[in-house]
């Protein structure tokens, strides 16, 4: 929701955003070509039709009909906060993402089983991208658990997690290709 109110956009998750949403538009031949269709997507991020038709979608899939304006009354918080820190100075050369997203599982933020129950209070935040520059102390990744000891585990997962040296890393493109049928 802080991506389509305006609040928090961040450069690279907004240009896949664009990229994806533009050639979606345009392969649904709503739009005849990607500039056009990357305008129209803007626009409505910036007029609030996007936010407005998230809403509508939510409530028809029966949650919440406040929670763009209400969002603390419908969106819990984790009980226990914890940030993992760098113990040295650096760039990160690599993130082990299904590492974290296995203990995002063990928050109970996942599930293993088709009954299991997903928290949506735990899970991880502000984590660190390959490329990043660090120092000691800085955030590699914040954990939102449901109690202490869960969240000492994940923390110990980020910093298995995240490697930390000191040659530059060249990062990889955000979308390598884009292929159409026919």
């Amino acid at each position: 929701m802080d991506y389509l109110i305006g609040k928090r956009r961040d450069p690279r998750l907004h240009e896949v955003v664009m990229t994806l949403g533009s050639e979606l538009l345009v392969v649904a031949g709503l739009m005849p070509d990607n500039l056009k269709a990357r305008q129209a997507l803007e626009q409505s991020l910036m007029d609030g039709s996007a936010l407005e038709r998230f809403q509508a979608m939510v409530a028809a899939l029966g949650g919440p009909t406040t929670l763009v304006d209400q969002p603390a009354k419908h969106l819990p918080e984790a009980s226990v906060t914890r940030a993992a820190v760098a113990a040295q100075e650096g760039i990160v050369t690599n993130v082990d993402t299904r590492t974290l997203g296995l203990s995002v599982v063990e928050l109970g933020g996942g599930r293993t089983r088709p009954n299991d129950v997903i928290d949506p209070s735990v899970g991880i935040s502000e984590l660190i991208r390959v490329g990043d520059t660090v120092s000691p102390g800085a955030i590699l990744g914040r954990v939102h658990a449901q109690d202490d000891t869960s969240a000492e585990q994940a923390v110990l997962r980020i910093l298995e997690s995240v490697t930390i040296g000191f040659e530059p890393v060249e990062n990889s493109p955000l979308i390598r290709e884009i292929r159409r049928a026919g």
